[in-house]
């Protein structure tokens, strides 16, 4: 009986928590929703097709795809408007975002419902498209998302119009790819500056990152004015985060000596209790592995368990399990941008369980044990909001807490839920 209502306890914790982490991640996402009650408006400056400008408040949006219209509104109390993609001849939020209206070349074969194809070359279609400024200069640098979510990316220099930065894969045999990489010719050609630190980018990638600190590095190296916008540097190289957040531990206990006798096995079912968290993220060089972090930190718990051997040769069968541990971690975490500041990630990590001040204690202190230090994985999912709130769910498969101990063994395991702050 005892044992079937710590199995019932336990999956009523874990029911809690899987029910906490989906409302967590709703929260976050209606966070995101916008609607005309909780739309953010920022300053900024539109350009009209009659070459106008409009100062104005401007609705941010998340802006997954490039925009075909823009909202606005004069001041706090005046009514919404929307503008089309045929009255706008660019937008601006200084300093954050800024869009401007192009007839560029889209390369078609980038459609996800076709498959691909043995053609080296692009096939293009013009369109009239707002494309989002990356990098403002001597040479600037846009980017345009359609449906796929691909991004096309655009360069200009002052003496040259908009060119597309040409990157393609198709397949060069059956059954295998290759890669038209023509971009990186394009720009060491045409932005070339001997004192440029784009002599640290020679193979660069085609994404945000690469793209924009090789335009940026010319701009620099040229003496020009340079104007980045929106979040597109990588994360700061070194980041402290917080968090706090509730464990459902699972531990059993047995003799091995006696494991031919099934009811010496305790089961403490599911231990509920609070954990605290903190630690350091390094962000890797985009030249090792891109998206890629180091994460190292320390967190804190402590509980306390009863449970009873169900044997009738113990006249006491109490047993008592008082744990503080403080747990250190080391590991990596890799994200996967939804958009410029909002992310999935997983993250995997090795860790010491330091148990010193744990101990197990059987008949009210007529027998007592103390844990062992133990090593542990941890495996842990989460989304990243705005590059600073985080939600995580993190799982550790059971590991010994008695180790050193030959006449006795263990079984923790974990699952737990909590939000923090990284800064």
């Amino acid at each position: 009986m005892l044992i079937s209502y710590h199995f019932a306890m336990r999956n009523i914790t874990i029911s809690i928590l899987l029910s906490l982490i989906l409302s967590l991640f709703a929260t976050i996402l209606s966070a995101q929703t916008d609607d005309s009650e909780t739309a953010v408006f920022k300053e900024g400056v539109v350009q009209l097709d009659n070459k106008s400008e409009l100062s104005t408040l401007i609705k941010i949006e998340e802006w997954l795809e490039n925009p075909v219209q823009v909202t606005i509104k004069k001041s706090e109390n005046s009514i919404v408007e929307t503008l089309t993609l045929e009255q706008i001849r660019s937008f601006t939020i200084p300093g954050e975002i800024k869009f401007v209206r192009d007839t560029v070349q889209i390369d078609i074969t980038r459609d996800p419902n076709k498959s691909l194809s043995g053609k080296k070359e692009p096939t293009y279609n013009s369109r009239t498209v707002l494309l989002q400024v990356l990098v403002e200069g001597k040479a600037t640098l846009y980017s345009y998302r359609a449906k796929d979510l691909f991004r096309h990316f655009y360069f200009k220099t002052s003496k040259s119009e908009i060119a597309y930065l040409e990157h393609k894969t198709y397949l060069a045999t059956p059954g295998g790819y290759s890669y038209n990489n023509k971009y990186r010719v394009q720009l060491y050609s045409r932005l070339n500056c001997a004192n440029s630190n784009t002599a640290n980018l020679l193979n660069p990638e085609y994404n945000t990152e690469d793209l924009t600190e090789f335009v940026a590095s010319y701009n620099e190296c040229e003496g020009a004015e340079v104007v980045r916008y929106g979040s597109t540097k990588r994360r700061d190289s070194n980041r402290l985060y917080m968090s706090a957040g509730v464990v459902s531990s699972n531990l059993i206990i047995s003799y091995s000596r006696l494991s031919e006798s099934p009811n010496l096995k305790l089961d403490y079912g599911s231990i509920s209790h609070l954990s605290l968290q903190a630690g350091a993220e390094w962000t890797l060089p985009v030249s090792l592995l891109r998206n890629w972090s180091i994460l190292t930190g320390f967190s804190f718990q402590t509980f306390e368990a009863n449970a009873q051997f169900e044997d009738g040769r113990y006249l006491d069968r109490n047993t008592n399990v008082q744990a503080k541990y403080l747990n250190l971690i080391a590991g990596l975490r890799k994200y996967f941008s939804i958009t410029q500041k909002n992310a999935f990630f997983l993250s995997g990590a090795v860790g010491i369980s330091l148990n010193s001040t744990s101990k197990f204690q059987f008949g009210y202190g007529h027998y007592s044990q103390e844990f062992s230090d133990a090593l542990f994985y941890q495996i842990s999912a989460g989304y990243m909001w705005d590059s600073l709130l985080f939600g995580k769910i993190s799982y550790t498969p059971p590991y010994d807490t008695f180790k050193k101990i030959d006449v006795m063994e263990s079984e923790m395991s974990s699952l737990s839920i909590a939000i923090g702050i990284s800064l």
